[in-house]
Order: structure tokens, then C-alpha cells, then sequence
């Protein structure tokens, strides 16, 4: 009678574990895409917290998903939900994901351009002296309150000066920023 040896099955990883395997097997490419500064290691551990923070990642398109892992890394910004997130949208060809820039992300991109000389933004209350002017010389003139009650918002505004002079003001109601 001889001993027959069984093969050895690999254990079934888990979705999660397939994850962390395949960000592991792109790192040289996450690392190539990465500005110096980021670290592929902190990187790939933010990409792994946000999906494990959010497992239905896990279920939609694994390309999509890969996808926009690289398009943050080629952004310099972490998926961390500060920098930037990773959102699942239903199509016809099922859930896919997306990578958005978060308004931190943004500003850390205008702060590392080199263009930025400054930037800033404010909520502007109906008990507040604000005013918008359009024309040929826009400006923003905010008065906040400073005793009392400030009121409702009304408005939150934007305004970024460049190093080369130019200035960039948005301006959005709370409508607008409600249908948003």
C-alpha cells in the first residue's frame, strides 16, 4: 500500500486580501505615477483603508476601481477622504468607481503648482454685510458680523490670487450649493 499524498489547495483569499495582493503587484506602477513626496507604502495603505472603510468597492468593476486608484496617485492625492474618495456609481454595465478629489486635495494641488500666492474661502451669514459686484472690476466685500447673531448662511464664496496678479472669485448661494 503506497501513501498518496493530497495536493495542496490554496485557501481561497478573500476579497479584501485579493485587494491588498493586487495594489501590492502595481506598486512599482503607483510608485512611478506618486510625486516623490508620497510614499507608494502610504499610498497603497490609505487605498486599502478606504475600501475597507467602504467594502461594496469590493463588489463594483475591479478595473474601474484600479482604475481610479491610479488616477489619485497620478494626482499626488490619498484616497483618504480628506484628499480625495473613491465613489461608486451605478451604470448600465453595473457599479463602476471614480475617483473625486476632495476640496483639501484641491488646495493641496494649487499649493504644490507653484502658481498659487494665496487662497481663501468663507461662509457668508444674512446678518453679515456681504456684497457681490460683476462687471469690469468684480469684488467680493464681506463684513462679518461680529456681535450678535449672525443669522442663516446665505452665500459661501471663494477667492484666489495667482502669482502673476490674477484673481479668481466664485461665489455660490445656498441654493446652488444645496443642488449640489
Amino acid at each position: 500500500m503506497t501513501d498518496t499524498v493530497e495536493p495542496q489547495v490554496p485557501a481561497k483569499l478573500s476579497p479584501m486580501e485579493a485587494m491588498r495582493g493586487t495594489l501590492t503587484r502595481l506598486e512599482s506602477e503607483f510608485a512611478t505615477a506618486l510625486p516623490p513626496q508620497i510614499p507608494v507604502q502610504k499610498f497603497i495603505r490609505t487605498a486599502l483603508t478606504a475600501v475597507q472603510m467602504n467594502p461594496d468597492l469590493l463588489d463594483a468593476d475591479r478595473r474601474s476601481l484600479l482604475g481610479a486608484c491610479m488616477k489619485a496617485a497620478q494626482d499626488g492625492l490619498l484616497i483618504d477622504g480628506r484628499e480625495a474618495a473613491l465613489v461608486i456609481f451605478k451604470t448600465k454595465n453595473g457599479p463602476q468607481v471614480q475617483y473625486m478629489p476632495m476640496i483639501g486635495g484641491l488646495l493641496k494641488k494649487l499649493r504644490n503648482s507653484g502658481e498659487l500666492a494665496s487662497i481663501s474661502a468663507n461662509v457668508a451669514y444674512a446678518n453679515d454685510e456681504f456684497r457681490y459686484e460683476l462687471g469690469d472690476e468684480e469684488r467680493i466685500v464681506h463684513s462679518p458680523l461680529l456681535r450678535g447673531e449672525r443669522g442663516d448662511p446665505i452665500a459661501a464664496y471663494a477667492i484666489a490670487k495667482t502669482k502673476d496678479g490674477a484673481v479668481y472669485r466664485e461665489v455660490m448661494t445656498i441654493d446652488q450649493i444645496d443642488q449640489v
